[in-house]
Order: structure tokens, then C-alpha cells, then sequence
């Protein structure tokens, strides 16, 4: 949503009377949307837990050690977890609906391109009460996957890939006897977003993910580079 915490804040100010939407892509895709409504339905019994990742090879992607996820002023907090983490951080907490009560997190940079951030390699767990986690990784130097898991008491789904836009989306489905592989058109997800921002302001309605979940979304960031500098886990709970 912006670079810090207290940027997002002023944006959410400014739009006070202005429809403001955050461009989550995962909240329009099919693949997503239905893991949503299984967990919902109680398909895999009680959420037990959920692992995620997503990673890249960016310096292969852009030769330019002046590029902008490579510079804190303009990336924020760091590189990975900002750019690449908050698509299993946000995409969980839409698939569970539910926030985190706590995060924790360990980073690791070591290539000189890497310097002036913390995370060049990341992993970071949310915590949701009632023994429900979720372990996320995220890397700006690593090979290129995505996937998203969750498991329950009764069954399990496991989108992969997932977050990546010109993959193509698959979920599995098991529970019991049945294991099942769902197979999603490919969807241009900037039309299905524009298309759903547009029905929202025609319909006179305000679209979900708003401002304020955007802004927890930035208090749980904030918290994961906490969490990662010192060590500590860092209650989130009271600022979402």
C-alpha cells in the first residue's frame, strides 16, 4: 500500500470521502476466492495451519543495483517480505478471514546487492490464536515458486503456483479418499480488479480491501521488520 506505516496513514487521511480501494490481486482470483469459501464452509475442518511462499530471482529480473526494491527509501522496511511476503501474509488473512494476534521473523542478507536491506532472504510466522500459525518465506534471490497451503483437521488445499500473475492457477483438494486438482482459466487480474473497483463505485458501495485493511496490512509489515531486527515476537493484536 506506501512504504511505511505513517505514509499509509496520511493516504488513508487523504481519501476520507474518496472511494479507496488496495489492489490485492489475490482477492479477485477464482483459484483464491474458492479455497476461501471451502475454509469457510468448513470444508477442511478447523484451520490447523498454513504455509506460504513466494520468491524470485531479481537481480536476474533487473540488472541495476539502483533498482528501487533495493532501496530503502523507496521500498520501506526491506525488500522481500514488503515486495514478495505480503501476497501469503495479505492472502491468508482473506483465505482465513481473520488478522494475526503476534509475528515473528528471521532475515539474512549476505549478497553485496542486498546491502542496504535486511531481507534479502526471509521467513516470518503469524500467529492467529487457538494454535492456528502460519509459516511464510519470501526471497528476492532465490529460485521463482509460489504456493499456498492450508491444512485442517479433516482435509487440506494447496494452491500452486498462486501468486504470481502469468502462471496458471491450480488448487488441490483432499480430504478423505478424495484428492482432486482444479484447474482456473487464466484471468487478466488487473481487468477482474478494475472491474470490480468500477461495480463497487457504480453500485455506491465500498469495496473490501479498503484503506483500513490495507493499513493492517502495514502494522503487521512493520511488526515482521521488528520482529526480524530483534528477535522478539511482537504483539500486533492491538493494532489491527
Amino acid at each position: 500500500m506506501e512504504a511505511t506505516v505513517e505514509r499509509a496513514e496520511d493516504l488513508v487521511a487523504a481519501c476520507e470521502g474518496v472511494t479507496l480501494m488496495v489492489a490485492y490481486r489475490m482477492h479477485t482470483e477464482p483459484a483464491v476466492r474458492r479455497a476461501r469459501e471451502l475454509v469457510g464452509s468448513g470444508f477442511i475442518g478447523d484451520v490447523v495451519g498454513v504455509h506460504g511462499a513466494m520468491t524470485q530471482r531479481l537481480l536476474d529480473m533487473f540488472d541495476d543495483p539502483d533498482h528501487w526494491r533495493l532501496d530503502p527509501d523507496l521500498a520501506g522496511y526491506g525488500a522481500s517480505v514488503m515486495d514478495l511476503g505480503i501476497y501469503p501474509l495479505n492472502t491468508t488473512r482473506f483465505v482465513l478471514d481473520a488478522d494475526p494476534l503476534s509475528v515473528s521473523a528471521r532475515m539474512h542478507s549476505a549478497h553485496d546487492a542486498f546491502a542496504d536491506v535486511p531481507d534479502e532472504r526471509a521467513s516470518f510466522r503469524l500467529d492467529f490464536g487457538d494454535g492456528v500459525t502460519a509459516s511464510c518465506t519470501a526471497s528476492q534471490n532465490a529460485a521463482r515458486s509460489s504456493h499456498l497451503q492450508i491444512t485442517g483437521t479433516e482435509g487440506e488445499l494447496r494452491l500452486d503456483p498462486v501468486f504470481f500473475p502469468d502462471e496458471p492457477r491450480r488448487l488441490r483438494i483432499r480430504r478423505g479418499e478424495l484428492d482432486a486438482t482444479l484447474d482456473f482459466d487464466q484471468r487478466d487480474q488487473m481487468t477482474e480488479e478494475f472491474t470490480y473497483f468500477a461495480d463497487r463505485v457504480l453500485a455506491g458501495e465500498a469495496p473490501h480491501p479498503d484503506g483500513e485493511h490495507g493499513l493492517a496490512d502495514m502494522r503487521i509489515l512493520e511488526a515482521i521488520y521488528e520482529a526480524g531486527e530483534t528477535g522478539a515476537v511482537v504483539d500486533v493484536a492491538d493494532e489491527l
